[in-house]
């Protein structure tokens, strides 16, 4: 009997040991008129506070996002001064170009889906894009050059 109640206290002991820790990346403390928390990134239990009043749960709180790159691009056009407007529209979009053009630029508009609805050059400095035919949505006007540099714009028709 002793020797069982050894064993059970050694268990207990051994149990308490080697209890589950914190690896703390980072953390802080805030002070408020309303109260003070601690806070560390980083925690690996759970817990819930509650009291008449007010509830606080504690515990693993790590942001996931999953985002997958398909392309990286620096701003194209940076010679190029373009401005689109009006944006919402609901009729036209105007693709004014200042300055002069020294090389030819495509204007393709696309949906949300990625299809290309219309597809354009400039020739002078005003272009204007019909979009009455088209449903309110959000749409994609990409200006080209020669050379694949490119500016994207996001149009909303309403």
């Amino acid at each position: 009997m002793k020797l069982f109640l050894l064993l059970s206290a050694f268990a207990t002991i051994s149990a308490t040991a080697s209890a589950q820790t914190d690896v703390v990346v980072s953390g802080g403390d805030g002070t408020d008129v309303g109260g003070s928390v601690s806070f560390t990134i980083g925690q690996v239990f759970y817990q819930q506070n509650s009291s008449s009043t007010e509830m606080e749960n504690q515990g693993v709180q790590q942001p996931y996002e999953i985002s997958i790159v398909t392309d990286v691009r620096e701003n194209g056009l940076k010679d190029v001064d373009l401005q689109v407007y009006p944006n919402p529209t609901t009729d036209r979009i105007t693709i004014l170009a200042i300055g002069e053009l020294d090389e030819e630029l495509t204007v393709q508009l696309f949906d949300a889906l990625g299809r290309e609805l219309t597809s354009t050059r400039i020739q002078n400095s005003s272009t204007e894009i019909p979009m009455q035919a088209l449903a309110a949505a959000t749409y994609y006007l990409v200006i080209r050059n020669k050379h694949s540099e490119e500016k994207t714009y996001q149009i909303i028709k309403r």
